[in-house]
C-alpha cells in the first residue's frame, strides 16, 4: 500500500486530519482525534505492522506532541510505553486551553 493510500485510510478513520477536514475549527486543536481508544489502538497497530513503519522496538508505543505557539500553546507531549498505557479518556493539553487536546475521543470509554 502506498503512503498516500495509508494516509487516506487514516483520514477516513479520523486519525489524520487534513486542512479540509470538517472537524477542524479555529480554536479546536487536536494532536490526535479518534472515535475511541480502540480505534486509536487499531490504527497504531495497523501502522506499526505496515511496511511504512521504520521505528525500533525500544521506542515508545505512542508519542503525542502538540505545539501551536501562534495560538498561545507552548507545547505539550506525552509518551505511552505500551498499548496498555494508552489512556481511556481524552487527554487535554497542559496549556490549559479547554479546546487544545493531545488526544480527543469522540466516544469516551
Amino acid at each position: 500500500m502506498e503512503t498516500r493510500e495509508l494516509t487516506k485510510e487514516f483520514q477516513d478513520k479520523g486519525m489524520v486530519l487534513n486542512s479540509f477536514d470538517a472537524n477542524v475549527e479555529l480554536g479546536n486543536i487536536y494532536a490526535i482525534k479518534a472515535t475511541n481508544r480502540q480505534t486509536l489502538i487499531d490504527a497504531i497497530n495497523e501502522y506499526v505492522n505496515s511496511s511504512f513503519f521504520n521505528g525500533t522496538k525500544d521506542k515508545n508505543y505512542l508519542h503525542v506532541e502538540l505545539s501551536v505557539e501562534q495560538l498561545g500553546c507552548e507545547g505539550c507531549s506525552a509518551d505511552y510505553a505500551t498499548e496498555a498505557d494508552v489512556p481511556y479518556q481524552s487527554v487535554p493539553c497542559t496549556c490549559g486551553n479547554p479546546k487544545h487536546w493531545l488526544i480527543k475521543y469522540d466516544e469516551e470509554n
